[in-house]
């Protein structure tokens, strides 16, 4: 959990980011702790666009069901079609989970999402201010049309936030903005930062050792080496709900 002065610095480079992915048509729509990774001078650095996709118009939706379900905007399970407010979405969920070090919205294992969930209500106290409050409030909201951040300038709407007042946008543009967390390095292949269970992990263990070949699946699947078995289930399921 962060105070508050430090989840701002990163929510601020956060909207930098995506309001530079948005307006080049694109929405990352995989916001989540894990992707957002920091530089050697403790910059944010958003990674993994897998699950990207770069929209030909302003006003193109996508349809695809993707992303990490704790962070999906409700409008991706509504399949509707959606448009770049989902990440936004996902930064009130980022943001209020750097602050109180849980989710806005509580998920039960193995259970399947449904809209329930978005309608719970989401708890505040003391450690957030009045202007973080209504800003986490304010992405949150249900319908992607009245949520902060929707439409053509919706990076400009988050900007003029009273939360940012006072922030100088073209100086965390410029990296101008001193990190409260400074990563210290002994070279650029330091990797003490990253949890053991990645880096003590054997070149063998990462290929796979449990290939289609081996569990009888070879000509099932060509050209996949690995298929998680959850994962047809799921595929199946999404197909019968059509």
């Amino acid at each position: 959990m962060f105070p508050e002065e430090k989840a701002k610095f990163y929510v601020i480079e956060l909207v930098v980011a995506l309001d530079f992915l948005h307006k080049n048509n694109m929405v990352y729509r995989d916001l989540k702790p894990e992707n957002i990774l920091l530089d050697s001078q403790g910059h944010v650095k958003l990674t993994d666009f897998g699950l990207s996709k770069i929209f030909e118009n302003e006003n193109d939706k996508a349809y695809t069901v993707c992303g990490t379900p704790q962070y999906l905007a409700p409008e991706i399970l509504l399949r509707k079609g959606y448009d770049k407010a989902v990440d936004w979405w996902s930064l009130g969920c980022v943001m209020y989970e750097m602050i109180y070090g849980k989710l806005p919205f509580k998920f039960k294992k193995g259970e399947k999402i449904s809209m329930d969930i978005y309608r719970q209500t989401v708890g505040f106290d003391n450690r957030i201010s009045e202007e973080g409050k209504d800003l986490i409030k304010n992405l949150l909201i249900f319908n992607p049309q009245n949520r902060l951040g929707s439409g053509i300038d919706g990076g400009d709407k988050i900007k003029n936030h009273k939360f940012f007042s006072g922030v100088i946008w073209n100086d965390v543009w410029a990296k101008k903005i001193q990190p409260p967390f400074i990563p210290k390095l002994k070279n650029e292949e330091d990797v003490k930062y990253f949890d053991s269970s990645f880096t003590d992990e054997s070149v063998g263990s990462l290929l796979g050792k449990n290939s289609f070949k081996e569990r009888g699946f070879s000509n099932e699947y060509k050209g996949f080496s690995y298929l998680a078995s959850s994962v047809g289930r799921e595929l199946n399921e999404m197909a019968s709900e059509e």
